[in-house]
């Protein structure tokens, strides 16, 4: 039986120009490509792959099989069943519609069913165990599926807006309310909010919706050149120029929210399993006890309080990572989502942590870390190193300096609090200890080139 996987041309100009494919099975889901990963999935079973509708040539007593390439199975296990179950069946059957479409039968039945003549033919809505990918939004919620990401709301799409929904109510009103309150320097940098609803069980608010993806998903993809890299620090370059016409005066709560943070979340490691086998692999690999580490981070941040409180305090996003930033080159925007919240600084914190933020991303690696995309290795000596697996620009480091001083802010101290975020995420990525390890050891590794720095 031939077995036909139809890579679909996207229609969607927007979608196309984010994510630099003509057709579905380029683009990148994760870390793979949507054909890579089909080809995962069905493991040794030949396909052909074709894009015109007319390179099918069984013939018309013949069955077979055929796959758009924009459908996809979101778990293995289901697709597994699923396709065994197809193979052996003896009914002509369908999922989806013309445009997104599982068949198997003859040759016949399948154009009488793309011209909606669907005589004798079982046609099969597409339920849960599937995802259609059409738009940006699609694309969207299936990234935030399928990555690695700490994915807490549920989001679904009602015309022009995206509407986010938890349980984790104070979470989300605070965001809601941060977003509400910008001020009118930084509003055309954040996501339009629009209406909300409190019921006793959950919290939701909607938001209009931008045809853009986030950085990160352009970045681990390898969507995003030198030009774009260029063209989004250009437009944060102009977002910290708006973000200080917020500027007031720091003071001692500026500072220690930071240490806060830091000692709540190394306290809740010190009480996991993992941590005593994650103390032993970097005292052994980086000749340094995690809590000596930690104290080290520490005490150096408290060299720098009187510097970071002088800076004063911004209205900060907060958690200004790449997977916060919409972003589309071409249209030359950005846009901010998910924001740490209003809480009772009232949105007003230092701009060095929206530089750590952005650090963490682009120095430190971790949508990199986090998305399979580094690993491991040690020297003759066991020395220990993160080492990616994805093709970066040597000379990132070079250039982010030269924004960091640009906006007049110190770089040692940046780095510094990236190194700080590394060690506090590692409570939030428990679940997976080899990320945990490679997180701690990133830690470790951004803090010594904090100490070589002048």
């Amino acid at each position: 039986m031939n077995f036909y996987y139809y890579d679909v041309e996207i229609k969607s100009a927007s979608l196309k120009e984010i994510t630099k494919s003509n057709f579905f099975s380029k683009i990148i889901l994760g870390t793979q490509s949507l054909e890579s990963r089909f080809k995962n999935q069905v493991e040794s079973l030949d396909f052909i792959s074709i894009r015109s509708l007319d390179d099918i040539t069984v013939k018309d007593e013949d069955e077979f099989i055929i796959f758009s390439s924009n459908i996809i199975f979101k778990e293995n296990n289901d697709f597994k069943i699923f396709l065994e179950t197809l193979r052996y069946s003896l009914v002509e059957s369908a999922w989806g519609n013309t445009d997104n479409f599982i068949f198997k039968g003859k040759k016949q039945t399948f154009f009488n069913f793309l011209k909606n003549n669907n005589f004798n033919l079982q046609v099969n809505q597409i339920d849960e165990k599937f995802a259609i990918i059409s738009s940006i939004f699609d694309l969207k919620k299936n990234i935030s599926e399928n990555l690695n990401s700490r994915y807490f709301n549920e989001v679904s799409k009602i015309g022009k807006f995206i509407t986010k929904k938890s349980t984790n109510k104070e979470k989300l009103k605070e965001e809601y309310l941060f977003l509400n309150s910008v001020p009118s320097p930084l509003k055309e940098f954040y996501v339009e909010p629009g209406k909300f609803l409190e019921t006793k069980n959950h919290f939701e608010y909607s938001t209009k919706a931008y045809d853009a993806l986030d950085v990160s998903y352009q970045y681990i993809s390898g969507s995003l050149n030198n030009s774009d890299i260029l063209n989004l620090f250009k437009i944060l370059n102009f977002y910290f120029e708006r973000l200080h016409l917020t500027l007031t005066q720091g003071d001692e709560e500026t500072f220690d929210e930071i240490l806060k943070k830091n000692n709540d979340r190394f306290s809740t490691l010190t009480k996991m399993n993992i941590f005593n086998a994650l103390n032993n692999f970097i005292y052994y690999h980086k000749n340094i006890h995690l809590e000596k580490h930690f104290d080290n981070i520490n005490n150096n941040l408290l060299r720098y309080k009187k510097n970071l409180i002088q800076k004063g305090k911004v209205y900060a996003h907060g958690d200004l990572c790449f997977s916060n930033i919409l972003f589309s080159s071409k249209k030359a925007y950005l846009k901010l989502i998910d924001p740490k919240g209003f809480s009772k600084s009232k949105g007003m914190r230092t701009g060095y942590y929206e530089l750590a933020k952005l650090s963490h991303s682009y120095l430190g690696d971790y949508d990199l870390i986090v998305n399979n995309l580094a690993k491991i290795e040690f020297d003759t000596n066991m020395n220990a190193k993160v080492a990616l697996t994805f093709k970066k620009d040597n000379s990132s480091e070079l250039f982010f300096k030269d924004f960091v001083n640009e906006m007049n802010y110190e770089f040692k101290i940046v780095r510094l609090l990236e190194s700080s975020l590394f060690l506090s995420m590692l409570p939030l990525h428990a679940e997976d200890s080899y990320k945990v390890f490679l997180l701690a050891l990133k830690s470790v590794e951004v803090f010594e080139d904090y100490l070589n720095l002048n």
